[in-house]
């Protein structure tokens, strides 16, 4: 290379291509970012004029292309003018026809002399990977094929001529992607040493006279912090907080937390959500077995160790605490928690390109937590054929598989599942959770740690005359869930205003009374059983059972009255055998229950 600065490890990519004899590569990732080589560069340019910057350094004519704005010569600040016009002085400035375009560069990449770099911008548009309107569909294919034909010509390979394609949607034609003639490179999300180097160019930028246009860090926010701090931002990003903290507020880490909040749903184009939460098991009521196994992995998580679990999943009861404790299992690991929303699409192959999206992120934000919740309803399920979702469920299932099944994401990517619903799940899904902890409904001592923090969600204080215990052994509450329980404090504090005419006052034994007996689940105690004991059926480990083991003095010593029938005391095991009646009792009274509706 003819400058000495550092380059990030796709432009390495890059040049690995050239030099070897490709005919071109192709973009993906993060393309809409800055692209920052060191604190030597003075430019902070964005990916087209950084690409154009780096051939012109190596003795190339660029010219860039896209649909929208036309053909032109690209010439940095310091190459010559007449150069890159004369090179490409048989394609039409400003020409937006594909056809004419691609058509005018095609002897050009032939020659030897001029080298010649073509940068075809939002690529996506020019060869996307499904087509759009009938009257787009014979250019667009013969974009594909004309583009393809590049990587294929012996004539360009043997040139030292370049195409670069840039991808900024992810909707390159696959023929492309699957091209010989064009390597694929990521440009992945800026690491911590990138986001220190950057900021540090930024912050000096300011120093040399630029105070009005970037604003400092909070005097308590060291720079180190910050770059770790930052993870998920892009360079764009840490370049609009310094911006913004010019309006005379320095940047502060609530600054970056909503950023990054903010970055990673753009990012993701709202596939997923980043939390990073407040608060730990401190927070969660109950859940032993669940609190002691995280807790026990959890040094092993903070030092990357491939002894961690992979995959975990939590199955049972709804209402009972699952989401709730897996925003404190990231604050207890230390990692940002990325919720995975729905991935799922109508248009054909988009749901696919969602996942290969999500799961970027996550490696780039590694280590993290990656959530998806209703995971029966998330990815699918394999078997459904071309009279279900024509293959979609069984390409993603394949894929999470790939990902998910060798040793590299241990200690770096947990992948945390919930369901309400253990019973739809794919075997072959649950065989990818080495790990099942199952939900039921709180015992009476967890009623009874449950009752100050859900009056403290709720925003409401209990007076004095409140007895916890007394509470959670009340007549009328069968079977219950955390979120039942919830919703009983919240009439309480009702009853509660009514009484005093005040609102918001502390809620009385009395109060708590009325609620219970004014209470009328609204779940169905079969389906609740059912789904319970399928998610006991499913656990993978004895010690994760939620009474725990017979010598586990911290251990809930009651269980849920469908349980004890199934539960050897002696042992703290359930009787299989038991079990599996049970459920084939509860799937057939189900089914009663549906024939009557």
């Amino acid at each position: 290379m003819s400058d000495t600065r550092p380059h990030p490890a796709w432009l390495r990519e890059v040049e690995q291509a050239r030099v070897t004899g490709a005919a071109g590569v192709l973009l993906t990732g993060n393309t809409g970012d800055r692209v920052h080589f060191g604190a030597a560069g003075v430019e902070i340019p964005f990916l087209r004029y950084a690409l154009a910057k780096y051939f012109a350094d190596l003795g190339y004519a660029v010219g860039g292309f896209t649909v929208g704005a036309g053909f032109e010569p690209l010439v940095p600040p310091g190459t010559s003018q007449a150069g890159a016009s004369n090179a490409f002085a048989q394609v039409p400035r400003g020409q937006a026809d594909p056809g004419i375009v691609l058509s005018a560069l095609t002897p050009l990449l032939r020659r030897r002399s001029p080298r010649v770099a073509v940068i075809l911008d939002y690529a996506d548009h020019l060869v996307p990977a499904t087509n759009g309107s009938r009257a787009d569909i014979g250019a667009q294919t013969q974009a594909v094929e004309t583009v393809h034909s590049w990587g294929q010509d012996d004539a360009i390979r043997s040139t030292e001529n370049f195409v670069v394609l840039v991808s900024h949607e992810d909707g390159i034609h696959p023929l492309l992607r699957q091209s010989s003639g064009y390597r694929v490179a990521s440009i992945g999300l800026p690491s911590a040493d990138e986001r220190l180097a950057f900021l540090r160019h930024l912050l000096a930028t300011r120093e040399a006279g630029h105070k009005k246009e970037l604003g400092p860090l909070a005097d308590d926010y060291p720079v180190d912090e910050f770059a770790r701090s930052a993870s998920g931002l892009r360079l764009v990003d840490v370049e609009r907080l310094l911006r913004t903290a010019s309006c005379g507020t320095p940047v502060r880490r609530e600054d970056v937390r909503r950023t990054k909040e903010h970055a990673v749903r753009q990012l993701s184009r709202d596939l997923l959500e980043v939390i990073e939460p407040s608060a730990g098991f401190e927070a969660v009521a109950g859940a032993r077995h669940a609190k002691r196994y995280f807790t026990s992995v959890r040094q092993q998580w903070r030092q990357h160790a491939g002894s961690c679990p992979q995959a975990v999943l939590l199955a049972g009861v709804p209402g009972c605490g699952k989401s709730h404790i897996v925003r404190a299992i990231a604050r207890e690991f230390e990692a940002p928690l990325l919720v995975m929303r729905s991935i799922r699409d109508p248009y054909v192959g988009q749901s696919e390109r969602n996942l290969e999206r999500v799961l970027w992120i996550a490696e780039n934000l590694a280590p993290c937590i990656l959530w998806t919740d209703e995971i029966d309803q998330a990815v699918g399920q394999r078997g459904t054929g071309p009279s279900g979702d024509s293959g979609t469920s069984e390409r993603m299932l394949a894929r999470l598989f790939e990902y998910f099944g060798g040793m590299d994401k241990r200690g770096r990517i947990l992948w945390i599942g919930t369901t309400n619903r253990p019973d739809l799940l794919d075997q072959a899904l649950l065989d990818r959770f080495g790990v099942v902890v199952p939900w039921i409904h709180p015992c009476a001592a967890e009623r009874a740690e449950l009752l100050p923090l859900l009056s403290a969600q709720v925003g409401r204080s209990l007076a004095e005359d409140v007895d916890a215990s007394a509470f959670a052994d009340a007549p009328g509450l069968d079977l219950p869930t955390a979120r039942g329980l919830q919703e009983i404090l919240v009439r309480a504090g009702l009853s509660a205003d009514a009484r005093t005419g005040s609102a918001g006052s502390p809620i009385s034994a009395d109060d708590i009374a009325v609620a219970v007996r004014d209470y009328k689940p609204a779940h169905d105690p079969v389906e609740h059983e059912f789904l319970a004991l399928t998610a006991l059926r499913m656990t993978t480990f004895h010690s994760l059972l939620p009474w725990g083991s017979p010598d586990d003095a911290a251990g809930c010593g009651e269980v849920p009255p469908y349980v004890e029938p199934l539960l050897d005391r002696s042992s703290g095991r359930l009787d299989t055998v038991r079990l599996t009646a049970r459920i084939a009792e509860l799937e057939q009274l189900r089914l009663s229950q549906r024939v009557r509706r």
